[in-house]
């Protein structure tokens, strides 16, 4: 989905921290018996910042 709106020119931000309001979400949208594990943000991006830079593989990774 994340790809797919980045295709679309539409920002996505993946949320894995949902625990203190999982209970909340599955109330408001009538579904108390599943359980939110995470949540998608989409929507017009106002900013396009520069990627962080990234270790090298070799740096992170040991092969065994």
């Amino acid at each position: 989905m994340c790809l797919r709106a980045t295709d679309l020119g539409i920002g996505s931000l993946w949320i894995r921290d949902t625990a203190c309001v999982s209970e909340n979400i599955a109330k408001f949208v009538g579904h108390e018996d599943m359980e939110l594990n995470c949540a998608l943000a989409l929507g017009y991006s106002d900013q396009s910042p520069k990627m962080c830079p990234r270790k090298d593989l070799e740096d992170i990774v040991e092969w065994l």
